[in-house]
């Protein structure tokens, strides 16, 4: 096999896994498997419809907490926008205790998840912590991003929430 054939065969595995996964986005809830960490639920279908910011955490990074701060401050400005901060540890009981020492935790208890088996991780392709996901209210991904927020790309979150909190983005955007 040449290398021009190899480089194909490669991309062409690559676009297939891509469109596989992007089959997958539109439906992203309707298997969704969150546990509660405080008595509260969230079912798929509540959120069929609804612009929702989730962020992606585990208990043992250290980044992931300030994260939480952050998006509940951008999420406080949308109101309509759903925030599902959700833990990624294999036990929900080291998500608990971290929870214990957060301040965030006691005010907006009903924002805090742990992906039970991690099937939403694995459905959204979701590998790293923490990583923020935007889905619009049709069930498209529109914004991935792993790591801190920068002040640029704060306000590139904000403006994307504001385009589609309102409905005024292009179906495409």
């Amino acid at each position: 096999m040449t290398i021009s054939t190899r480089s194909f065969l490669t991309a062409l595995a690559g676009t297939l896994l891509l469109a596989a996964a992007l089959a997958y986005a539109d439906d992203w809830h309707d298997d969704l498997a969150l546990e509660s960490l405080a008595d509260n639920a969230v079912e798929g279908d509540s959120l069929q419809g609804r612009v929702v910011l989730l962020q992606f955490w585990a208990s043992w990074c250290r980044s992931c907490g300030q994260l939480m701060s952050d998006m509940d401050e951008v999420a406080a400005r949308f109101p309509s926008v759903r925030y599902l901060a959700v833990s990624k540890d294999e036990d929900a009981a080291d998500a608990r205790r971290r929870l214990g020492s957060h301040p965030l935790f006691p005010r907006h208890p009903e924002r805090f998840f742990h992906d039970t088996h991690g099937r939403l991780a694995a459905r959204l392709a979701v590998t790293t912590v923490p990583t923020v996901l935007v889905i619009a209210a049709d069930g498209r991904e529109r914004l991935r991003h792993s790591g801190h927020f920068n002040s640029s790309e704060l306000g590139r979150l904000v403006a994307l929430l504001a385009r589609l909190d309102s409905g005024s983005g292009p179906a495409g955007e």
